[in-house]
């Protein structure tokens, strides 16, 4: 497993505080850090709060930069299953809208640079076609019997600069935005038809 981060830095406090929480995480390699700039691109009309999406590329140097950032990390890691935030920002973060559009398009790019390889799944959170949700609250052998909720809601209080922030009440939520193995017919599973390492070829 790769994380991306769009906005940290590796030697700045949330990119540090990252690489704490993909530890907790128990994850082998080092979050991956973009450095775009991190800043949140909204307008306020009538007491509501809209992510303002002009501004928001134009802070990360318009759409080809992120674009081309993300297609080269699923290049480099080769992963059969992508994930994304939700393209609404979550509602409420430009930066998240921002890299759910670049991992959209880095995907479709790096699915016609190689003839004998690419990505099989995409999922975007919130994604209301071909839907699916996730127990985080099993108990799963891989996690020494504790659920993935538990293992989350530790790794978040390494971001001590956001204040130990809370897992997402809609996390469980995810749509199959682009599948090249089929759709998906049960949750809890992003690997669905797709065989793993020792299922053979």
């Amino acid at each position: 497993v790769a994380v991306v981060c769009m906005c940290a830095t590796p030697d700045g406090v949330r990119g540090r505080e990252l690489a704490d929480a993909c530890k907790a995480y128990g994850l082998d390699i080092p979050p991956i850090c973009a450095g775009f700039r991190d800043v949140n691109e909204r307008d306020i009309v009538d007491g509501h709060a809209y992510i303002n999406l002009d501004r928001a590329w134009r802070a990360w140097g318009m759409k080809e930069p992120p674009k081309t950032f993300i297609r080269e990390c699923i290049l480099k890691y080769r992963p059969d299953v992508v994930l994304t935030h939700g393209v609404d920002g979550e509602g409420y973060h430009s930066n998240h809208a921002t890299t759910a559009l670049a991992t959209i398009d880095g995907f479709k790019d790096a699915s016609t640079r190689e003839k004998n390889w690419k990505p099989k799944k995409l999922y975007v959170h919130g994604h209301k076609e071909n839907a699916i949700r996730h127990d985080w609250k099993m108990n799963c052998a891989q996690l020494g019997g504790r659920t993935p909720y538990e293992v989350a809601t530790d790794a978040l209080k390494c971001h001590k600069s956001q204040h130990g922030p809370a897992v997402n009440p809609n996390s469980d939520q995810w749509g199959l935005y682009f599948s090249s193995v089929g759709v998906d017919t049960v949750d809890n599973d992003f690997f669905q038809n797709i065989k793993t390492t020792g299922e053979g070829k």
